[in-house]
């Protein structure tokens, strides 16, 4: 594991983009080897939480708002708006949750989620595809490494966003409800009547990051959708 948290340290110390860093974390975090599922979050002065960016949700992406609301929902029932990491293991009341709450069955591949709240004001979920076990106490000694790197690259894009031209800020913008210049682009995009894959195309980025960017326009702009985003008036 201490390989791995070299690599994610390093990634992280040379990466502006903040989606493009947490893609890697959540491509990279998981002990497994194998990608993990990854929520990020802003915690509001009422305590709910505002989605920033999501990473592994398999399920359609019209199912992706309830799935966020409901491991929203965990972090707010196990606590982790406080300082403490907590994990969740996926055991049979786990499932069983899910699945009444969203209508099918959680990718039964994730053992465990880990809520990571982020001074001073954010949190982490990740689920893993290892099992903790008995060496539950080295992979909580592991996030709380990883969860050192998160805060001290938050704090380090937060200062630089201080410093730079309001044209030049990085996507840490995008955790108040101002869109950014590239979810801009997008938006005039959508509303040309472009899809996902087309877009992507055209700006050079993958469809998974266009599909991440139109959620946070569409929960910026206080939407479902993209049927909604369209009948909005300008």
């Amino acid at each position: 594991m201490l390989v791995r948290l070299k690599r994610i340290t390093s990634f992280l110390a040379s990466e502006r983009d903040l989606y493009s860093a947490l893609q890697f974390v959540a491509q990279n975090a998981c002990p497994s080897g194998k990608p993990s599922r990854l929520l990020f979050s802003r915690i509001k002065s009422d305590l709910t939480l505002v989605h920033i960016f999501s990473f592994g949700l398999e399920a359609s992406p019209s199912s992706h708002p309830k799935i966020i609301d409901f491991f929203h929902s965990l972090t707010r029932k196990e606590g982790s708006l406080t300082n403490s990491i907590v994990v969740i293991e996926h055991d049979d009341l786990f499932q069983s949750a899910f699945h009444s709450e969203m209508g099918f069955e959680d990718d039964r591949s994730f053992s465990n989620t880990i809520l990571i709240p982020i001074f001073p004001h954010f949190t982490f979920m990740i689920s893993i595809r290892k099992k903790m076990g008995y060496s539950r106490n080295s992979y909580v000694d592991y996030f709380e490494t990883l969860r050192a790197a998160l805060n001290l690259y938050l704090l380090l894009q937060t200062e630089l966003n201080k410093r730079a031209p309001r044209s030049k800020r990085s996507r840490l913008v995008a955790m108040g409800n101002q869109l950014t210049e590239r979810q801009e682009l997008i938006l005039e995009m959508i509303r040309e009547g472009m899809t996902n894959i087309s877009i992507a195309k055209r700006i050079g980025y993958s469809e998974s990051l266009v599909r991440q960017e139109s959620m946070l326009i569409y929960e910026k702009m206080g939407v479902v959708g993209r049927k909604g985003l369209l009948e909005k008036k300008v």
